[in-house]
């Protein structure tokens, strides 16, 4: 099929051009996810006015508002709601899902009649609430949670064409109403280019003016590199995008994480971010809110965000691959990364994620807890940032990129390739559900083991005609000396037969183990020559059934205890 060829050459191959961005970068604007049209809450509309939360995600729904008949009545409070918020000077999108009892059914409108009702009902509903600044269609449409009846088919490509027959409704019934009005496209679950480039091939772009993302799936640290991959497909190129969704369950880490995400998003050409939940919503997801209106840590984080990047220019601050920096307005640094100490000049005030002040004389490097710095002006870096020296050479989870296929590997000491039959290949930039049953998110594998994978936090390898296709990650050392290995594997209870270790230096292997539960080696040392290889290799153990791997591997130069040295068993 065209569109099957079409992934296979320009993702795999890599001819679908470069990653760069048109759009000025800057601090997105914040949102949340509201849920007004379930249950109207006052006081929780009060609460938010101390953050403040000037912008609201929500929906009127289609069967609220569409009576019998065709006729629409807004009077209900569920679909008031927008009037209150309008009087309040509050904006919001609305986000619309296509299904009403009165059409097919009750299922996702899939009938040229259904359809075009659908359009109809955003128009109406934009038509009668100026504050809605934009509709965003589908939610989450590429997963089987909002989607039913034809529409909820496991054939991507005929499920792209349903989105983009909607989505074609809404944007030329809305803006025949309001041709200001941004229709958000998309609408999808994660970060999933493969489905996209589906629904690109089907139109989708002369109906989109912003791309919709869910990115619950996407480590803050990775969220550039994959949309980054997105950016290839030439009508995401420029595209401003959408976060209208994200959140954790870690409630202790939520500011921290809201930082980092906001921080990586404003890199990736994000305008929009939008926080889940506004207040408890029963599923552990942590609010900007609580239940009685007050303002969470998580809430003060947001207010933070807001008031201090939100619209400045931004640029990355990157001193080594475990370090992570956004430099907002040259003023102003948000900075986390792998633990270490460090010192900043006396113009600099340091704050934590939520804006309490830090005592400057007892700074360091969080891996989830960021530090913002902030000062009259302009901070230069490498003049006012001292940091102790980086003890880390490799870290698997920092360091997995996602190369342009067709193209030599960059030379870095740190490799990830395939092993089969001897011959080494590498692994190639797969776009995420290009097909049923592959992650939702770019990830590294190759078009001849499609059951192949390797992303930052697990791997899966495979087999091809009964022979082992193994996941080889190597360390060519740029310098001599002692090495300290921190590395877990963590295999799936469904492996049949769990996985297949091998720790080689320079091809002569120095330990073997089959991991049928979980293995960390620690504080183990391996003595290195200037430009040894050490391998980690990882292959099914026996049959490739069920092998699911998490997995991280941390190389550091550290002073080794001679008793824990790691020699050829």
């Amino acid at each position: 099929m065209y569109q099957i060829k079409r992934l296979a050459v320009a993702l795999v191959l890599g001819v679908w051009g470069s990653q760069g961005l048109a759009q000025p970068k800057v601090g997105p604007s914040l949102a949340v996810a509201a849920n007004f049209s379930q249950g109207w809450r006052p006081d929780i509309l009060d609460g938010t006015a101390a953050i403040p939360v000037l912008d609201f995600r929500d929906t009127v729904h289609w069967n609220v508002v569409e009576k019998e008949g065709g006729r629409f009545d807004f009077r209900s409070w569920r679909a008031a709601f927008p009037g209150i918020l309008r009087a309040r000077d509050l904006d919001m999108s609305l986000f619309v899902n296509a299904f009403h009892p009165a059409y097919d059914g009750g299922d996702t409108a899939y009938t040229e009649a259904a359809v075009a009702a659908f359009g109809t009902y955003a128009a109406r509903t934009v038509a009668r609430y100026s504050n809605i600044r934009s509709v965003e269609v589908g939610n989450e449409f590429n997963g089987n949670d909002f989607v039913s009846g034809p529409v909820r088919t496991p054939d991507l490509e005929a499920r792209a064409g349903y989105y983009v027959a909607l989505l074609k409704s809404v944007y030329r019934q809305v803006k025949a109403v309001n041709p200001d009005i941004r229709i958000v496209g998309g609408g999808v679950h994660s970060i999933p280019v493969g489905y996209l480039a589906m629904t690109y091939d089907k139109g989708a772009a002369a109906y989109t003016d912003a791309l919709a993302l869910h990115t619950y799936d996407t480590p803050p640290e990775h969220l550039l590199r994959q949309i980054n991959v997105l950016r290839r497909l030439p009508e995401a190129k420029t595209i401003p995008i959408e976060v209208t969704e994200f959140g954790t369950l870690d409630a202790a880490g939520a500011p921290g994480f809201l930082l980092r995400n906001y921080c990586q998003m404003a890199l990736s050409g994000v305008d929009r971010a939008v926080w889940y939940p506004m207040h408890p919503r029963g599923d552990g997801l942590v609010p900007v809110v609580d239940d009685a209106g007050a303002p969470t840590q998580t809430g003060l984080a947001y207010k933070f965000a807001q008031s201090e990047f939100a619209g400045l220019s931004v640029e990355a601050f990157n001193p080594d691959p475990f370090t992570y920096g956004c430099l907002f307005d040259r003023r102003k640094l948000v900075i986390w990364g792998e633990p270490r100490t460090l010192r900043v000049s006396p113009s600099l005030s340091a704050f934590t994620a939520t804006g309490l002040a830090v005592d400057q004389d007892e700074l360091a490097l969080s891996a989830t807890e960021p530090l913002i710095f902030l000062s009259e002006h302009p901070i230069d870096p490498t003049r006012d940032l001292y940091f102790a020296p980086q003890p880390l050479r490799v870290d698997s989870y920092h360091q997995l990129e996602f190369p342009l296929s067709g193209s030599a590997p960059d030379q870095t000491d740190w490799q990830n390739s395939i092993l089969l039959d001897g011959t080494e290949r590498p692994l190639q930039t797969m776009p995420g559900q290009e097909r049923q049953g592959v992650p939702w998110v770019p990830y590294l594998g190759h078009s001849d083991f499609p059951d192949l994978r390797l992303t930052a936090e697990f791997l899966v390898p495979t087999q091809k005609d009964g022979k082992d296709v193994t996941v080889v990650q190597s360390y060519t050392a740029s310098q001599s000396g002692p090495v300290a290995i921190d590395a877990q594997w963590k295999v799936s209870g469904r492996s049949e037969d769990g996985i297949r270790l091998t720790i080689s230096l320079n091809e002569t292997p120095v330990a073997e183990r089959t991991i049928t539960d979980k293995l960390h080696i620690k504080n183990r040392h391996i003595l290195l020559e200037k430009g040894d290889n050490l391998r980690f290799t990882i292959g099914p153990n026996g049959t490739p059934w069920g092998d699911y791997t998490e997995h991280r591997i941390r190389l550091s130069a550290e002073i080794p205890d001679q008793s824990r040295l790691l020699t050829a068993e």
